[in-house]
């Protein structure tokens, strides 16, 4: 990782490598090859202060249109109600993007048997005034999941559907925290493995989503700089995969005006899954992304009307495509559904959705449960607190950059299946604790997708993504096998940091400058050495007598101006549990080599220069 010292000293004094130096310091084995995960407490005194209880109460009314058990719109008065009331309704179209909707003409709905959904028209919207008054006494947005023909190939099931639910920014620590009604149904359910050495594999949700959805990683930058296409037939999508071997594919999203393909770009022109309702949660926002603060923080934006939370309805859709498809069709399924509302800039949030996920999980029937693979999981590790708060972002800390890089991920095979393969949740199981990424559950995917249950065997390369329930993955893997940058690898305790995106690992490297022109300046040497770029670096998880909040640890390769030396350290600073002030970052020194004055001397000899130096690569103490 790091270049040979191009001036050697003396002997006594060449500069070690940080994989001999920075090791000694972490309370980890690395004796074992590959990847060993350190625990992390997801109470730990760091988080404490970003943690508050929140909880979410919408009203609620009686629903005076519902669709019946014949797929009909109709009205429903409850006989409480004694207003004499008309109801109306208008379709609402896509309009060709995943933005922009257009609304049909407005009609009575027949008070006796209704309207029935017609071609192409699968979303309406509904409202009920009183007779007397005029006034608007109820409005709701109904769907409904067209019947979709499918080759009779499709139609024995013999393959599982499956179920991805994501929801935004869910790390596994989030999870253990504030999601115990969701982990107590999963226990009660059975047989959901945990992939708690999962990865992210970017820093958002574009490129880890994408990344599963189509085993290719493309970076925000290249999303910004591909602003303006549309998706569609862009990239080997993994519905396409379904699609081909008779699946109905759905693809959900409750922002799709700011959605994984939209957010940067203009979306899909043309639907790219059979069921794509945009233009329901479109609906929901008549301004599109305008106030978007607003939305996504304003808990009175998380209800709809008086019908309900948003995420309830969100989890409903969901269901209803799933129990429809599966059971009235009698056709195998794939349903991404993607949640970003409430859980994208707090985690406190996702006390919010654990009663709503954990209720949407005993909702579902024998037969989906049966028949279906069921994916609940995280884009990536959550941010910690809000977003933005009066003294920055709190994502600018170690343990927050470690918590970000574990995304939460728990996979059910369905009984059906493992009656025929019981070597796949064996292989879950024996993968739980290994390093996974985003390339192998595309993998399991596309595995699905083709039919592929049966176990690989033997391995004579080593490959970017494994089958995870088709294989094991070797104890010895690194991220580097796994294609996971060492920006965000969390192995053998330390995290890596993004050199790129952030202010506070800036800081911090400068403070290396700083140290440099101190020892410059002790031994008369006056410099012009600026701070150029970081080039990589890692913070190291606490030891055993340390703490997250009260002592912090980080190795950086940085590059300088003017020499253009490369110049790697291990620097630390501290503070008092008492104190929010921490002190300055300093080298450290565990050998006290920066105490004698022959190290010191030679050092500037070597660094305090100002012009170029060809290929200068050092490590100090």
């Amino acid at each position: 990782m790091y270049g040979d010292v191009t001036h050697v000293i003396k002997k006594n004094f060449c500069y070690p490598q940080v994989a001999s130096n920075a090791y000694e310091y972490v309370d980890v084995n690395f004796s074992i090859p590959g990847c060993v995960f350190t625990k992390i407490d997801p109470f730990d005194p760091v988080i404490l202060p970003y943690i508050r209880n929140v909880s979410l109460h919408c009203k609620q009314s009686p629903q005076l249109t519902v669709i019946n058990s014949e797929d009909r719109l109709v009205i429903k008065i409850p006989g409480d109600i004694d207003e004499d009331v008309e109801c109306y309704y208008s379709w609402i179209y896509r309009n060709q993007t995943d933005w922009s909707i257009s609304y049909g003409p407005v009609n009575v709905i027949p008070p006796t048997d209704g309207v029935q959904f017609e071609n192409g028209a699968n979303v309406a919207n509904t409202s009920c005034i009183n007779r007397k008054t005029k006034q608007v006494i109820y409005r709701n947005v109904h769907f409904h999941v067209p019947t979709f023909e499918k080759s009779t190939l499709s139609k024995n099931l013999t393959n599982p559907s499956v179920i991805i639910l994501v929801f935004e920014s869910l790390g596994r620590l989030s999870y253990q925290r504030f999601m115990p009604a969701v982990n107590q149904a999963m226990h009660d359910i059975g047989n959901f493995h945990h992939l708690k050495g999962l990865t992210r594999v970017g820093e958002n949700s574009f490129p880890n989503s994408v990344t599963l959805l189509t085993g290719e990683m493309l970076t925000d930058q290249v999303a910004q700089y591909n602003a303006g296409i549309d998706w569609d037939h862009e990239l080997p999508y993994i519905w396409d995969a379904f699609n081909e071997s008779g699946y109905v594919t759905s693809f959900l999203e409750d922002h799709p005006m700011a959605g994984l393909f939209s957010y940067y770009s203009r979306g899909f022109h043309e639907p790219p899954v059979d069921f794509y309702p945009t233009e329901y949660w479109n609906h929901m926002y008549p301004n599109g992304t305008e106030h978007w603060q607003d939305i996504l923080n304003n808990p009175i934006n998380y209800c709809y009307e008086k019908v309900g939370s948003k995420v309830e309805l969100f989890l409903s859709m969901c269901s209803k495509y799933a129990e429809d498809v599966i059971n009235r069709q009698r056709n195998p399924y794939f349903l991404y559904a993607f949640y970003s509302q409430m859980t994208h800039d707090d985690f406190n949030n996702f006390q919010m959705v654990d009663q709503p996920v954990a209720q949407f999980l005993r909702s579902l029937s024998p037969s989906v449960l049966d028949n279906s693979i069921v994916i609940l999981m995280g884009d990536h590790g959550t941010r910690i607190g809000r977003w933005v708060q009066p003294w920055g972002d709190q994502i600018e800390n170690p343990y927050a950059r470690a918590e970000g890089s574990l995304p939460f991920f728990a996979i059910r095979i369905p009984d059906s299946l493992d009656s025929k393969y019981p070597h796949l949740r064996k292989y879950l199981s024996l993968n739980e604790n290994r390093l996974s990424s985003w390339y192998d559950i595309h993998q399991i995917l596309l595995d699905t997708a083709q039919g592929q249950f049966q176990p690989v065997g033997i391995r004579t390369d080593i490959p970017v993504a494994y089958s995870l329930f088709r294989e094991e993955i070797p104890i010895s893997r690194t991220c580097e096998d796994a294609n996971i940058s060492q920006d965000y690898c969390v192995c053998n305790g330390k995290v890596g940091v993004s050199v790129s995106s952030r202010r506070f690992p800036i800081d911090a490297a400068k403070c290396l400058v700083d140290e440099l022109k101190t020892i410059f300046q002790e031994n008369d040497c006056r410099s012009n050495v600026t701070f150029r770029k970081i080039v990589s670096g890692a913070y190291f998880f606490p030891r055993a007598n340390e703490s997250w909040a009260t002592y912090e640890r980080a190795n950086f390769t940085i590059q300088v101006e003017p020499s253009q030396a490369k110049i790697t350290a291990v620097i630390h600073r501290s503070k008092d549990a008492n104190d929010y002030r921490w002190s300055p970052w300093k080298f450290l020194d565990p050998t006290n080599k920066l105490n004698s004055t022959e190290y010191t001397k030679n050092l500037t000899k070597l660094l305090c220069v100002n012009h170029v130096l060809e290929n200068v690569n050092v490590t100090i103490v």
